[in-house]
């Protein structure tokens, strides 16, 4: 079966997998949440999440497409729910994992990936300001980190202490420790 269809055919039963978190990913995601919504905001919809995380503010629009969905939500982790993933799995009416299943929360990581930097001589947009490009994205990854500390606290009943503090020891959580640090409400 190609990859195509089988998204077609979980979007019939009204599921959609979340694998790797990317911009093809999350445009996928949304598009389907909102295709869903339209053919019927009364049936719950299914999110299957498998993934090591990625792209974070990909994530975080998931994440609001989910909670502003009018149809019902469940997610269910079946493998793996690390990074942003345990954090869009947050935005869920229903929040499940498999008992083999394992969430990991974290800190996000300031990762600037500047292609190519022409030449003054060359770029007709002028000098480039390299360090506040990099400013920029370490308050993007500040404003992220503090969404996510915040949605996590609500969703979990934890303090933010306590959220911080299982992000900075990069904590993995088996499903049933999951459910009692409040990430998930049933392991199945």
């Amino acid at each position: 079966m190609e990859t195509k269809e089988f998204f077609e055919e979980l979007l019939k039963k009204r599921q959609i997998w979340i694998g790797d978190i990317n911009p093809e990913s999350c445009e996928r995601v949304i598009t389907s949440i909102a295709f869903l919504n339209a053919k019927d905001s009364t049936q719950l919809i299914q999110l299957m999440i498998d993934s090591n995380g990625g792209n974070v503010s990909e994530g975080l629009i998931i994440y609001d497409s989910i909670t502003l969905s009018k149809a019902p939500t469940e997610g269910v982790v079946c493998g793996a729910g690390h990074s942003i993933a345990s954090v869009i799995l947050q935005g869920c009416l229903r929040r499940k994992a498999s008992r083999h299943s394992t969430i990991l929360i974290h800190n996000i990581g300031r990762q600037v990936r500047l292609k190519m930097v022409l030449p003054d001589a060359e770029n007709p947009y002028g000098k480039i300001d390299v360090d506040a490009i990099v400013r920029s994205w370490g308050d993007l990854a500040t404003r992220s980190t503090g969404n996510i500390i915040k949605i996590l606290s609500e969703k979990t009943g934890r303090t933010p202490t306590e959220i911080i503090t299982a992000m900075n020891t990069e904590k993995v959580f088996a499903a049933e420790e999951a459910k009692e640090f409040g990430l998930v409400d049933e392991v199945i």
